[in-house]
């Protein structure tokens, strides 16, 4: 069972670097299905050949928005979101990715660089940011 429901950030050709950041938390893991973990999600670049698929993931802690961030690590990811850095439910995280933005458009054969959130079927995620941002 598997249902798609793309929300991309479509980023243009601007010769540029941008910071890509995402701040969400796991609050349904969809336990009866996935069984205990561990879990993945996250920040993704889904069929971007071209840039590389690295991240920094930092955890937030399971308080409120805004706590100061820990146990930040690189992570490595497939297109499937599943790497060095699984992520526990109820936990807030950051992900934060720097991408190298192409002058030429499109950037890749693929077309637009699209930076999306990755869950798995049965899970949910409470989002409570999702930023694209030029670094100067």
């Amino acid at each position: 069972y598997f249902r798609d429901f793309p929300r991309y950030l479509s980023l243009g050709c601007r010769g540029k670097k941008v910071e890509v950041q995402a701040v969400y938390k796991l609050i349904d893991a969809g336990e009866e299905q996935n069984g205990s973990g561990p879990y993945y999600a996250g920040l993704s670049l889904d069929g971007d050949s071209w840039s590389p698929q690295n991240l920094t993931r930092c955890s937030l802690g399971s308080g409120p928005v805004g706590n100061t961030l820990s146990d930040c690590r690189e992570c490595q990811q497939n297109a499937s979101g599943e790497g060095d850095c699984p992520i526990e439910k109820d936990t807030w995280y950051q992900d934060t990715m720097i991408l190298d933005m192409p002058e030429q458009c499109p950037p890749s054969p693929d077309g637009p660089v699209m930076p999306s959130i990755f869950v798995n079927p049965y899970q949910t995620l409470n989002v409570s940011a999702f930023t694209a941002t030029p670094i100067t």
